[in-house]
Order: C-alpha cells, then structure tokens, then sequence
C-alpha cells in the first residue's frame, strides 16, 4: 500500500516580513514585533502541520492578555495539557523569554511574556 504524502499550507517569508522584521541565523529566521526587545524564532516556510493544529486546539483554554504581550494558558485538572503546551511553544516558536508554569487553587497554568 503506497503512503499518501500530506501536503501542509506554508506561510512565506514575503507574508512574515510585512508583519514582523526577520534576521536569519543558520537554519532558524529570528521574528520581531516593532520595537519589542525579545523575539521568537521559527522555520520559514512555516508549515501549518499538526503541532500547530494541537497547539490552535489548546487554545480555548488558553488566552492572550490585554497588554499583547502575554500568552497565558490555564488547565484545571490534567497537567499533561501544560506540559504539551510548553513543548509545543518552545518547538515552534523558539522564544527567548521562559515558560512559566505552576499550580494554584483552579488548577495549572503556564504563560510566557514577549510582544512578538
């Protein structure tokens, strides 16, 4: 039986450069929002696969904060959700700032701060 090879939507350098400015180092294009002094680092062409599909679906519990500048993602009872939120984030995007997590009365959280 002949495996089907699954064809991902990519975005472009051309799409990231309106938005962000973009430096290359080695395999990996560092990402920048304005004037934001940490950046994120990613693949180009950034292939929308199934990291990405899983991370969109964790989103409803997760949240971007009012200032933009933080994502912050909050689960009540299974913490394996945190920890694949935090493996996705640093897989994909590379970020320099730290990942958070810890536990409080609701449940786990996790979040991070960078304007990009």
């Amino acid at each position: 039986m002949k495996k089907e090879s699954c064809k991902y939507k990519s975005i472009s350098l051309n799409a990231i450069n309106k938005y962000f400015e973009v430096t290359k180092e080695n395999c990996l294009f560092k990402l920048r929002y304005g004037r934001a002094f940490n950046g994120i680092w990613i693949r180009i062409p950034f292939r929308l696969d199934e990291d990405v599909a899983a991370l969109a679906g964790l989103m409803p519990d997760g949240s971007l904060i009012k200032d933009l500048m933080r994502i912050y993602f909050h689960q009540g009872k299974d913490y394996s959700k945190i920890i694949l939120f935090t493996n996705l984030i640093k897989k994909l995007f590379h970020p320099q700032n730290r990942i958070f997590t810890k536990k409080d009365r609701r449940g786990f959280q996790a979040y991070t701060n960078s304007q990009t």
